[in-house]
C-alpha cells in the first residue's frame, strides 16, 4: 500500500510544475483582444480628442493599442475589415495599411465599392463619409485621423480630394496649408 502511495506521489509530482496555468495568454494578448472586440462594436471613427474637453475616447484608445501592436496587430486588422459595423471595417483599414500593405491591397479593391455611411468624429465636429471614399483616401498614403504616429495629410491628397468633390472636412485635412503634423 505504501509503495502504492509512493508511485502516486512521484507520477503525480512532475504534473504539478507543468500546469495548464502555463498554456493562459500571455496578459498583453488580453490587452489586444480587448481592444479589437472594442472597435468591433464601435458606432463611429473617432480622432485623438472629441468634444470641447477633447477627451481622447475609448475606441481611439483601443485603435492606438492594436496600431503599436505592430505585426502582431495584423490578425485583428484582418478581422476587423471584415466586420459587420462599419466604423470596424475603417479602423481596420487604417490598422491594415500601416501593418500589412500586402493584405492591404488585397482588401482595399472591395472596400473601394462600399457606399456604407460613417460617421467620423473629430475635435467638436462630426462628419459623414462611405467607406469607398475613406478607403480611396488611405490608398493616396491620406489619414482619416490622427494616427498615434502624429501622420496627416499631404498637399498631393488634398488637390486629389478636391478633384474627387469629397469633403476635406470629413477626412479634417486642411486644403490650403502643407502637412500638418502634430
Amino acid at each position: 500500500m505504501i509503495s502504492v502511495i509512493r508511485v502516486a506521489i512521484l507520477v503525480g509530482f512532475p504534473a504539478f510544475f507543468v500546469s495548464p496555468v502555463d498554456a493562459r495568454p500571455l496578459p498583453q494578448d488580453d490587452v489586444f483582444r480587448a481592444s479589437f472586440e472594442l472597435l468591433l462594436k464601435a458606432d463611429a471613427v473617432y480622432d485623438r480628442a472629441i468634444g470641447d474637453k477633447g477627451i481622447r475616447p475609448e475606441e481611439y484608445k483601443a485603435f492606438e493599442t492594436l496600431w503599436r501592436a505592430g505585426k502582431e496587430g495584423k490578425d485583428y486588422a484582418l478581422k476587423l475589415v471584415r466586420a459587420e459595423a462599419p466604423a470596424a471595417r475603417v479602423y481596420g483599414a487604417i490598422l491594415l495599411r500601416e501593418l500589412a500593405k500586402e493584405a492591404a491591397e488585397q482588401e482595399f479593391p472591395r472596400m473601394e465599392e462600399e457606399i456604407t455611411t460613417v460617421w467620423i468624429h473629430f475635435g467638436c465636429e462630426r462628419d459623414p463619409a462611405t467607406i469607398g471614399d475613406i478607403v480611396r483616401l488611405l490608398k493616396m498614403g491620406g489619414f482619416v485621423i490622427m494616427t498615434p504616429t502624429g501622420k496627416w495629410s499631404s498637399k498631393k491628397i488634398d488637390r486629389t480630394l478636391k478633384e474627387m468633390g469629397v469633403r476635406r472636412k470629413v477626412f479634417n485635412i486642411p486644403l490650403t496649408k502643407r502637412s500638418v503634423k502634430r
